[in-house]
Parts: structure tokens; C-alpha cells; sequence
């Protein structure tokens, strides 16, 4: 099953300041190097201008 990570957006999702029905329990990990892949990418598209930031809370 293919699947992909978009990166060009972040959710500002604080979990201390509301209130919410979900299920907030970890479902999985992810490899370090997979996570300071994403990392640095975010911090490229940030740099250059490209990152958009989503209030959802």
C-alpha cells in the first residue's frame, strides 16, 4: 500500500488549551532517521518561504 507524507502544511494543535473527544493514545513510532528526514525538510520549506502554518484548535 503506497503511502506519502505532505509536508507544506502544520496543524497548531495544542493539546492543553481544548477540550476533545478523541483517542489520544500513540498508534506507532517512526525510524529516527525517517522523523530528521521530515525534520529537515520542514525546516528547508520554512526557509524558503513555503511552509503555511493551520490554526485547529
Amino acid at each position: 500500500m503506497p503511502l506519502w507524507v505532505i509536508l507544506d502544511e502544520l496543524n497548531a494543535d495544542i493539546l492543553e488549551t481544548y477540550y476533545t473527544f478523541e483517542e489520544r493514545t500513540p498508534r506507532g513510532s517512526s525510524s529516527p532517521a525517517f522523523t530528521d528526514a521530515i525534520l529537515r525538510e520542514v525546516q528547508r520549506l520554512r526557509a524558503a518561504g513555503g511552509l503555511k502554518l493551520s490554526n485547529r484548535s
